[in-house]
């Protein structure tokens, strides 16, 4: 992406920012003043503190928590999903997967609650090791992405490593993922299979059931389907993605 002049740059941003699915999660305390002003009404579950509430609308938040703070997980009845006992930071559940985060001698370390023993106060953790990360993304369709330090992959349900590490992973909405890896652009399926070698100049995030594409620096754009195959041959100087 460094390579690409900037009106592509700030196209290709654009582009990702409208792709939210499986996004980083991360939560901007809002002042308990203006909850009589919030619209909860986008999610079954509320993250709580033992001071503020927050609803889940999948935004990109900054985490910004007091080191005093222990976030907890409740329905709109009131059910106690997670007590706000043990973790900083954790998000309401997705496949049945609470993500949680702690820091760790200021390293941010990510796992996910499987479930509670409520009579022991204790939780399941997916990961005996807590995994050392830049971020952590919620489940989706039995699948997540750990965003570590130097790499990014895919895990299932059982915690195992199930695609190979890029540099990135890009949020997705069709369940395949948009990579990056040393040498370009690729794509790899839902259970992470790669379904295009990384070694693309240019692909763009999945829309209308397409891929806008650039084989090599220079060349023509043509439109991938989300098996990797050309249903129009690269033939444009300058070209987007579908819309509408």
């Amino acid at each position: 992406v460094s390579k690409m002049s900037g009106n592509a740059m700030a196209d290709y941003g654009a582009m990702l920012s409208q792709a939210p699915v499986n996004s980083l999660l991360g939560y901007k305390f809002i002042d308990e003043e203006l909850f009589s002003e919030l619209d909860m009404s986008r999610s079954p579950y509320f993250a709580v503190s033992n001071s503020q509430v927050v609803s889940d609308q999948n935004l990109m938040w900054l985490i910004k928590t007091k080191a005093s703070d222990k976030i907890g997980i409740i329905t709109r009845d009131g059910t106690v999903i997670l007590k706000p006992s043990n973790y900083s930071v954790a998000f309401p559940p997705s496949d049945d997967m609470i993500p949680v985060v702690k820091v760790n001698k200021e390293k941010l370390q990510v796992n996910y609650v499987t479930s509670s023993d409520k009579a022991k106060n204790s939780d399941k953790l997916l990961f005996k090791k807590w995994i050392d990360a830049t971020g952590i993304a919620p489940f989706k369709d039995g699948v997540a992405v750990i965003s570590g330090k130097d790499s990014h992959y895919m895990i299932n349900r059982d915690g195992s490593k199930i695609s190979s590490d890029y540099a990135m992973i890009f949020p997705a909405k069709n369940g395949d993922h948009l990579v990056k890896g040393n040498s370009g652009f690729g794509l790899i399926g839902s259970r992470g299979n790669e379904i295009l070698v990384p070694d693309w100049h240019l692909i763009y995030p999945e829309s209308n059931g397409m891929y806008c594409a650039q084989k090599q620096a220079g060349g023509k754009f043509g439109y991938l389907d989300t098996a990797g195959q050309y249903v129009i041959q690269p033939r444009y100087a300058e070209a987007r993605s579908f819309a509408g």
